[in-house]
């Protein structure tokens, strides 16, 4: 009895296809994808070269993909409402010139599970097909963990994937109903997680032009990506993936609610915040649970800031008006002067950060609001100090000097 065997170029899953004519279209038992058998070469005694109908299985279903969705965009924007009735009615010889198309109004996202397959096949033939390990029922995310021989992957996959969909669960019974977010369910959003900090620096060097990130930097979100990417540190595994997660939460909502526009972003508040959900706890069962409160690394260096002259304390109106891009002109600046301060004073404005978003969020009611309409702002792309003191004069009835000197005062109670 022939056997020949092939493996789906999505879920890694093998098929024996001995006796299946070839172009037949089978659907995958394990991801359900549709895949179309290929033709065997002349002579036919040896199974097939995988990587060779790899390619030919997923550039096909490219393009049936992209000539479906092609329709499926045509169909959406017909102003007709019976086409085919219309057509049958007319029968010219030749077809008319069809009549310009109008463009929908609103973006049209892939559906996710395409969106799944794509990404998939993509981060395949960046790495290669074996490199990582895919678990994408953690939706919306998709994390790909790098094999490694010093880990079971499907323990620690299974764990990063689990501290996601907390994350992610979490920050939305923050914000979802104050600031009217979405379920994310027309994307899917890429975790990239390497075995080691050697293959973590051979990544950023390739995409860094040889670069590499200082050993403070375990983790990254990669915005014109849109994925993160970190390595496995088995002595401190979840704060850097809540971290990044939050960026890519925050970076999802922000592309959606402002259209796709430019705006300005403020350094405190997305550090802030991706500091805010890093903390956590674990029960006396062993759970994990995210837990603000508990973030006891950045709580001293905050409080130092506060009462010690040799650290640094920065104003409230300086904090919040500090864009993105114009903190990390003033890190590298620093760097260049002297790297072990500069790194000390960035410890302390992601600490300051983060109390300050703590502070907001944990005093409630009018304090809580006065954060969601300054989110609602950054998501839009016009955060800055301006639209802060309009939401803290709105809601609280303050400046930024008194808010400061409740701001210090809590602060300095918290243990």
């Amino acid at each position: 009895m022939s056997v020949r065997i092939v493996r789906c170029p999505y879920c890694g899953k093998r098929f024996d296809i001995a006796n299946v004519p070839a172009g037949t279209r089978l659907r995958c038992g394990s991801c359900r994808a549709v895949l179309s058998v290929p033709r065997a070469a002349e002579p036919a005694p040896r199974p097939i070269s995988w990587r060779r109908a790899g390619v030919q299985i997923a550039a096909a279903l490219v393009v049936s993909v992209g000539l479906g969705f092609g329709l499926y965009r045509l169909l959406r924007t017909s102003d007709d409402p019976k086409p085919a009735e219309k057509a049958t009615a007319s029968a010219p010889a030749a077809a008319p010139k069809p009549e310009p198309r109008k463009q929908p109004a609103n973006p049209v996202y892939l559906d996710s599970n395409l969106r799944l397959m794509q990404l998939k096949l993509n981060l395949r033939q960046e790495f290669g097909f074996d490199q990582f390990r895919f678990k994408e029922d953690c939706r919306p995310f998709l994390v790909a963990l790098e094999r490694g021989e010093r880990y079971s992957a499907d323990v620690v996959i299974k764990d990063y994937a689990a501290r996601l969909v907390e994350l992610y669960d979490f920050f939305r019974r923050e914000f979802s109903a104050a600031l009217e977010l979405p379920g994310i369910d027309d994307e899917v959003l890429p975790v990239l997680i390497f075995s080691s900090r050697e293959s973590f620096d051979a990544y950023t060097r390739r995409v860094m032009e040889g670069e590499e990130h200082s050993p403070e930097i375990r983790g990254l979100y990669e915005p014109t990506r849109g994925r993160i990417v970190l390595y496995h540190d088995p002595m401190g595994p979840y704060e850097v993936i809540l971290h990044e997660g939050t960026h890519q939460l925050v970076h999802y909502y922000t592309k959606r609610l402002s259209k796709g526009e430019a705006g300005s972003m403020t350094q405190w508040f997305h550090e802030g915040l991706g500091t805010y959900f890093e903390g956590f706890r674990r029960t006396g069962d062993g759970q994990i649970l995210l837990d603000p409160a508990r973030h006891r690394v950045r709580l001293p260096a905050v409080k130092q800031a506060i009462t010690d002259p040799s650290r640094t304390y920065t104003p409230l109106k300086v904090l919040t008006g500090m864009t993105v891009d114009g903190w990390w002109s003033w890190f590298r600046k620093e760097q260049e002067s002297d790297n072990l301060l500069a790194t000390r004073k960035a410890q302390d404005f992601y600490a300051q950060s983060w109390a300050l978003v703590y502070f907001l969020r944990s005093s409630g009611g009018n304090y809580r609001r006065a954060f969601d309409e300054y989110f609602r702002l950054e998501l839009q792309g016009a955060g800055g100090k301006e639209g802060f003191e309009k939401a803290i004069r709105s809601h609280l009835d303050m400046d930024l000097h008194q808010l400061e000197q409740k701001f210090i005062d809590f602060v300095r109670k918290l243990e």
